[in-house]
Formats: C-alpha cells, sequence, structure tokens
C-alpha cells in the first residue's frame, strides 16, 4: 500500500514538473507575426518606420519628411495602416529569421535601453506583435542591446533592406569607457591612496607625540 502510495504521488510530481516545463516553453515560444520598427532622431536625421509582416510574408515602409515642419504623421486608420508595400518576403528567409531571432533573444531585450550622457543621439522604437496578438514594445535612445548588429544583419538579410539603423559607435564605447579608465588609472591611483594614508597615519602620530 505504502509503495503504491509512493509510486502516486511520484507519478503526480513528474506530471506537474513536465506540465510546467511545456507551459514554460510554449511561453517561450511565442510566434512573432508582426514587427513595427520606427527610427527618429535630430534633423536631418531620417525618421521613417517599416512593418515588417512575417505572417503574410510583407515589407511595408513610411517614411517622414523631417525637413518640413508640417510633415504628415502616419495616418494608422487609413489603407494598409498608412504603409506603403516594399516588397515581398522569401518564405525561406522568413524561417530564417525566425531561427536567427530565438538564436539572439529578439523578443527578449528589455523594453528600454538609454544613455542620457549622449546628447542629441538616435532614438528606436520596436513593437512585436505575437499570434495570439499580444505584443512587447522596445524603446532606446542612443543605446541598442548587445545583440543588435547580429539582428540588424538578420533583416538586412530578410528584407534587402537596412530595417535597422547602424549601432552609434559612441554608445558602444561608453560602457567600455567606465570600465577601462578604472582599470588604466589604478596603477596611478593606488598609490596615490597609499602616500596619503602614510602622511596621515604620520600627521596622527606626529600630533599625539607633540601633545
Amino acid at each position: 500500500m505504502l509503495r503504491k502510495s509512493l509510486a502516486f504521488v511520484l507519478a503526480a510530481v513528474l506530471l506537474c514538473a513536465f506540465a510546467g516545463v511545456g507551459a514554460e516553453a510554449a511561453a517561450v515560444e511565442k510566434t512573432i507575426d508582426v514587427i513595427y520598427i520606427r527610427h527618429w532622431g535630430h534633423p536631418p536625421s531620417p525618421e521613417y518606420e517599416y512593418k515588417v509582416d512575417l505572417k503574410e510574408g510583407k515589407l511595408w515602409s513610411f517614411q517622414y519628411e523631417v525637413l518640413k515642419e508640417d510633415s504628415a504623421l502616419r495616418d494608422k486608420t487609413a489603407e494598409n495602416e498608412g504603409f506603403v508595400f516594399v516588397s515581398d518576403l522569401d518564405e525561406d528567409k522568413i524561417e530564417v529569421f525566425r531561427r536567427k531571432a530565438r538564436l539572439y533573444g529578439f523578443d527578449q531585450w528589455r523594453e528600454e535601453h538609454r544613455h542620457d550622457l549622449v546628447q542629441g543621439g538616435n532614438c528606436w522604437q520596436i513593437t512585436i506583435v505575437y499570434s495570439d496578438e499580444t505584443e512587447k514594445t522596445m524603446f532606446g535612445y542612443a543605446a541598442y542591446p548587445l545583440t543588435w548588429n547580429q539582428m540588424h544583419d538578420a533583416f538586412e538579410e530578410l528584407t534587402g533592406e537596412k530595417i535597422l539603423m547602424g549601432r552609434y559607435w559612441a554608445a558602444n564605447l561608453i560602457p567600455i569607457f567606465f570600465i577601462a579608465v578604472p582599470i588604466i588609472m589604478m596603477p596611478i591611483l593606488l598609490p596615490v591612496g597609499i602616500l596619503q594614508w602614510i602622511v596621515d597615519v604620520f600627521i596622527s602620530l606626529w600630533t599625539r607625540i607633540s601633545s
């Protein structure tokens, strides 16, 4: 009787574990249907939007007239959401893109990337629409995810267009700067710190002796 009870409990635990893994995998493997990409910055930087429709296999775009103050915004209520058709997407390339998007954790990017020390940096916004109609929006100001360049190439291979702007080189250097400078300065600052400590100890001892 005890063995049967233990076996039943073990089976229930294993069933729950596998069910949990299955549910987690299903949540992670959500299918991306559509990707909206927008870039903008200070004039005369171009401001544009792309709609990459993986489900229908189509690429759409919208270009803002940045040099005109009365440049019209995209009318999302218009036909095709105000986008202009660019090209059809190859089915094989779509599957390759999906694999690369999973490999580079495209839809796992943080929702916000910022480098506030950069003045006049470019901005980007990406909205992912899944097959279950849920959405995820990611934003960046002069800052980019680690796999941005890989996805830049993946989008270009899929569409033949530079959907993602090139990664801003100064933004890449800022994290390196904050890491490299202390390391470089350490051999200089450390002896100075030790010297200051010796001077402080000497002054403290001299004050005690003198008093």
